[in-house]
């Protein structure tokens, strides 16, 4: 029998990291290789949207393209903990949302996605086909 329940995550104090609010965000998980200690596994977000509200009224969807990883314990009980995901040098992908995803090899993978810039008034989309890893 299944004993399982749903429990949701106390957030943690204002200082510690903690990804966005986001919708339409890829999430995959990373086994990590080596023998040494840490986390074994990590959970990875990327990109999706944001809303920064501007005011009454004026919501504006952002979209994000920043990589967060959340390290997943061994053991029942034990500490999750987000990280932000800093890939050294300049060359990243553009922000986007909705694109596919794939971890394998030790590679993170995503392929096309669509970057929406999103006004009070309006809303202008670009779709991509490109190839990205990590």
């Amino acid at each position: 029998t299944d004993t399982r329940k749903w429990a949701a995550f106390k957030k943690p104090p204002k200082e510690s990291l903690w990804p966005t609010e986001r919708a339409g965000f890829n999430m995959g998980v990373w086994e990590i290789p080596g023998e040494g200690a840490g986390p074994k596994a990590m959970a990875l977000v990327y990109g999706g949207m944001s809303v920064e509200n501007k005011g009454k009224f004026s919501d504006v969807g952002i979209t994000e393209r920043d990589l967060w990883g959340l390290t997943l314990p061994e053991e029942e009980g034990g500490k999750y903990e987000w990280k932000r995901v800093e890939p050294p040098g300049n060359t990243h992908p553009r922000p986007r949302l909705q694109m596919g995803m794939v971890v394998h090899s030790n590679q993170l993978i995503f392929f096309g996605g669509v970057e929406d810039t999103e006004t009070r008034w309006d809303l202008k989309s670009q779709h991509f086909a490109d190839l990205w890893y990590y």
